[in-house]
């Protein structure tokens, strides 16, 4: 038997958890995790230009409200994961 009736409980919590959500990506929200920074390391060993990304990243951390990361962390970690980025890329759903 196939109900046409929407769950409006589960409704109210989907739409509560979407405005909770937007209300918390904000520009001045300081998220405190460094590993994005160790993937564009990675990628920019890939393109052969980790000057490129000291001098970008450079910016950002100086410009930032909160520095909460050096320019570029060593260079072991980001090399490790070059092969998780050629096999698989940067993928949101992943």
């Amino acid at each position: 038997m196939h109900h046409d009736v929407r769950n409006p409980f589960l409704i109210v919590i989907v739409l509560l958890s979407l405005l909770i959500g937007s209300a918390t990506l904000t520009r001045g929200h300081e998220w405190g995790d460094d590993f994005a920074s160790y993937i564009m390391q990675a990628q920019s060993i890939l393109n052969g230009d980790p000057a490129g990304f000291v001098e970008h990243n450079s910016f950002t951390i100086f410009e930032s409200s909160f520095q909460i990361g050096p320019v570029a962390y060593p260079w072991g970690y980001p090399l490790l994961l070059t092969p998780a980025l050629v096999l698989k890329g940067l993928h949101l759903s992943l």
